[in-house]
């Protein structure tokens, strides 16, 4: 559960964590189902607000939620809070805001992990996710024995950090102290995720994702001491076989090489979401894929994922 103490008796200075949930697009309607787009890692659905309107916000009302932690970075411990801890104040949002019938849920990056956990969160209150969109992200790893894994998930926030380093003056990782150490704690919460697949009632009728054919790889490979590192901890950088659902890949690293046809399918999301789900692919890496030049791409995929969940 996250932490939920009050300011006096916190040791925390920042305030308790809150979910916020914000109209994007459309119009607010009875008679329509809102569909709800959970925050990446940076924990603000900023990361949205390129999107263009969406023919199905006609009918749909589209809202974003930000992370309950936006404003207390220092509060998401991966192992007190973690990804269920995480998405139990969105859960309880959601169903608050929409006290009845079922909900359609997804998210980018991060924000996808946390819709997978939203799900099982509202089945067990005795609602349904009834629609899943999940955008760029490796499904939920198993749990690892071996010791050098941290070597792997730090290597990886290299990775990030040599990427935000060229991304100074406004760039797309450029950001924020407090963006960073809430960046840092959803990969922390992310790689420490190793939930069970969820239970026949807890799966959405339908899912659909979306890849990022592009990998990072060409952010950092000017980074002789990044590659190095990845190098020295086993981490490849070019695709194999079965890589997109590999253990050692970690949180971050599963994004580094560029994807073959093979690597664009459901990536083992479909042994958690207990479907086969619709999967799409956009030219573009996936710090692109939400930003101006390539959003519309994001956008293109997302309006036929709408079309498949709404069938």
């Amino acid at each position: 559960e996250p932490a939920s103490s009050s300011p006096s008796s916190s040791p925390f200075p920042s305030p308790p964590p809150s979910a916020r949930v914000t109209l994007l697009q459309g119009r607010p309607s009875p008679n329509t189902q809102p569909f709800y787009l959970i925050a990446d890692g940076t924990g603000s659905i900023a990361t949205y607000i390129h999107l263009p309107p969406f023919s199905s916000s006609n009918t749909t009302p589209i809202y974003g939620i930000d992370s309950p932690y936006l404003r207390c970075p220092d509060r998401l411990d991966p192992t007190a809070v973690g990804i269920p801890g995480l998405a139990a104040p969105i859960a309880a949002a959601l169903m608050a805001f929409q006290p009845a019938g079922p909900l359609a849920v997804g998210g980018f990056s991060g924000g996808a992990m946390v819709a997978y956990e939203v799900c099982r969160q509202v089945a067990a209150a005795g609602r349904r996710v009834e629609r899943l969109l999940l955008i760029d992200m490796c499904c939920p790893r198993p749990m690892s024995v071996s010791g050098s894994q941290e070597e792997v998930e730090e290597a990886g926030w290299k990775v990030y950090e040599s990427i935000a380093a060229r991304s100074s003056g406004g760039g797309m990782w450029s950001v924020s102290a407090a963006t960073q150490r809430h960046l840092r704690g959803v990969f922390a919460c992310v790689a420490a995720y190793h939930p069970a697949p969820l239970a026949a009632h807890e799966r959405p009728a339908r899912t659909a994702i979306v890849w990022a054919r592009k990998g990072l790889v060409r952010r950092c490979e000017a980074d002789g001491e990044v590659m190095g590192l990845l190098a020295r901890v086993g981490v490849p950088t070019v695709a194999f076989e079965g890589f997109m659902e590999d253990a050692r890949m970690g949180a971050i690293a599963w994004g580094l090489p560029d994807k073959t046809e093979r690597d664009l399918g459901p990536n083992g999301w479909e042994r958690y979401v207990g479907e086969e789900p619709l999967c799409l692919a956009v030219e573009a890496d996936h710090l692109e894929m939400p930003m101006p030049g390539h959003v519309h791409l994001m956008h293109g995929a997302m309006e036929e994922a709408f079309a498949y969940l709404s069938k």
